[in-house]
């Protein structure tokens, strides 16, 4: 199964989140299963920092869900989508390699979705990295404030950036045999977020 849809959920952080509410367990239960190829995907295209392949604007995002067999089940659905949005940031980083930008430092997850143990889980499986955790609940803001006090105190941002680091825990580490799942589940992504048939529609 493979699935492109127009846009994430209205609430990723939410949505991410919801794995550890009781009651809630088809993400709980599909990211204790190591990958094991290409089936199910998410590649998420449209609005936003998650968008895929390309941005399409609006109402006009639009997606698809492919792949789908009378045995799929609401677990591997639930994974789908947790993988669609971690895929869609490793092809943004891959797009950083190829321009010259080195990324080969620390992998450290913040916001909602770092809270989530199913999508830390799934972020160092498809990832081949370890994940760490910051103990900084607002990262993005602290980063805003690192670039601000640099260029008030008119130091190198990297500088800054290291005095003022937060400590570090580990969240996940790729499990056993991941790697060998890793480059087919990232291929059939690239080939379902590349599909471009109902980009073009307008909403009804």
């Amino acid at each position: 199964m493979a699935a492109a849809f127009g846009s994430p959920p209205a609430t990723p952080s939410a949505g991410l989140q919801a794995q550890r509410r009781p009651g809630h367990r088809p993400v709980r239960h599909a990211a204790r299963r190591r990958p094991r190829g290409p089936g199910r995907t998410r590649a998420p295209r449209g609005r936003g920092l998650r968008a895929g392949a390309r941005r399409v604007p609006g109402r006009r995002a639009r997606g698809v869900l492919a792949g789908l067999t009378s045995s799929t089940t609401r677990e591997e659905m639930a994974r789908a989508a947790f993988e669609g949005v971690i895929l869609g940031l490793l092809v943004g980083e891959s797009h950083l390699n190829r321009a010259g930008v080195d990324t080969s430092g620390r992998l450290i997850a913040t916001g909602g979705g770092a809270r989530s143990a199913a999508y830390t889980q799934l972020l160092a499986d498809l990832s081949g990295r370890d994940v760490l955790l910051a103990d900084a609940p607002e990262a993005s803001t602290r980063g805003a404030s690192v670039q601000a006090a640099a260029v008030a105190a008119g130091r190198p941002i990297r500088d800054v950036l290291h005095a003022w680091a937060p400590p570090t825990t580990s969240a996940a580490a790729p499990r056993p045999g991941s790697e060998t799942a890793r480059d087919g589940i990232r291929e059939r992504y690239k080939q379902v977020a590349a599909w471009d048939a109902l980009d073009g529609e307008s909403a009804s």
